[in-house]
């Protein structure tokens, strides 16, 4: 029979402060990071372009029907766009 593992209090607040720590790292520098040139602007003028039309089923880049990748992610960052506005940091 397979051991049972739980946490120690002290296990549990070392994972937690790893845990802030990366999220602390993460958001801390989204505003260093930019788009990349040719895929992710593509993937956000989707979404921006979804959220605008209110097509949320078909995606389209520049008024042409783009059915080359699953549509999961346009449609979170269409969904980001709608809470928090347009911009870089949302896309």
């Amino acid at each position: 029979m397979l051991a049972e593992r739980h946490l120690t209090p002290l296990n549990s607040v070392a994972l937690l402060a790893v845990f802030v720590l990366a999220s602390v790292l993460w958001f801390a520098t989204l505003d260093y990071r930019h788009l990349i040139p040719t895929d992710e602007g593509r993937y956000a003028q989707m979404a921006r372009e979804m959220m605008v039309s209110g097509d949320y089923i078909t995606p389209r880049y520049n008024d042409y029907k783009y059915f080359e990748k699953p549509p999961l992610h346009i449609w979170a960052s269409a969904i980001t766009f709608q809470l928090f506005g347009l911009g870089e940091w949302q896309a």
